[in-house]
């Protein structure tokens, strides 16, 4: 190679390293900033939480599964006053449990609680079109080990969730793939630095686009799940944040002991 190919290619290599660069620190400073969805999501049942602004109400949906389909279920909920402690902390406190019920209750399990509002028209009681929910099985993309999930919508439609490693930091990053976009989402395992194919809690069409949406959980003991949609999504994303869920908090603490512990010895 003559010196002034070697030079260009030098500028090239050192061009890619710096947008590499950029490219993470974006994606860190965006993991790093708090999601805001457009309606209140709880995570769970019997969830804790110290707002102590929730009230009793019948404006709630159960997004309810079973192994073979999904509904949005009526559901009414009963916040009650109630204490929790941290594991390192010396007084309890006081906030509200969140428990749920439902009126025509179903044999189904409920994966996440939503709070009905007029800017989402499609949170409503019925059926709702599934790919995928953690009652009713996630296939794997490729081979053992990679924690990528592949879904099809009826129309032929493909989608993937890959957790992309960011081994400097240990962190899985999760990435979304389809129509030949890619777009980032949620950081997870951050506190175990352990994950499974669990993070997808669910997938299917709850706004009726046509399109594929996902409520995808953390994966960790410190993180939040989160609901995303199409018909959200901006002109340079696949999916928009709907809701971002509650679940009760972590009381102990992240020692870093997982397989993505950064520095460990099979980095």
């Amino acid at each position: 190679m003559s010196s002034s190919a070697t030079h260009v290619q030098r500028r090239v290599n050192a061009l890619a390293l710096v947008l590499m660069g950029v490219f993470f620190g974006a994606t860190v400073r965006a993991q790093e900033m708090r999601l805001e969805g457009v309606t209140q999501m709880v995570f769970g049942d019997a969830v804790w939480t110290a707002d102590k602004g929730y009230k009793a109400s019948r404006n709630w949906l159960a997004l309810a599964c079973d192994a073979n389909d999904c509904a949005l279920e009526s559901a009414r909920l009963t916040p009650v006053r109630a204490k929790w402690q941290g594991h390192y902390d010396d007084q309890p406190t006081w906030g509200v449990e969140l428990r749920f019920s439902r009126p025509n209750k179903s044999a189904r399990k409920p994966i996440a609680w939503l709070r009905k509002t007029s800017r989402l028209s499609w949170l409503k009681p019925g059926p709702v079109p599934t790919y995928a929910s953690a009652l009713g099985g996630v296939r794997a993309a490729a081979g053992i080990g990679t924690m990528e999930i592949e879904l099809k919508s009826p129309t032929g439609s493909v989608s993937r969730l890959v957790p992309l490693l960011r081994k400097d930091k240990g962190q899985f990053l999760l990435q979304l793939r389809s129509d030949n976009k890619r777009q980032m989402l949620i950081e997870l395992g951050a506190c175990e630095h352990e994950i499974d194919m669990s993070y997808l809690q669910w997938s299917g069409d709850m706004d009726g686009d046509g399109k594929t949406d996902y409520l995808i959980d953390s994966a960790s003991s410190v993180g939040e799940p989160v609901l995303y949609v199409s018909s959200l999504a901006n002109a340079d994303e696949l999916v928009g944040v709907a809701a971002v869920g509650i679940v009760t908090p972590f009381g102990g603490e992240c020692d870093g002991g997982g397989w993505l512990e950064s520095g460990s010895s099979d980095q």
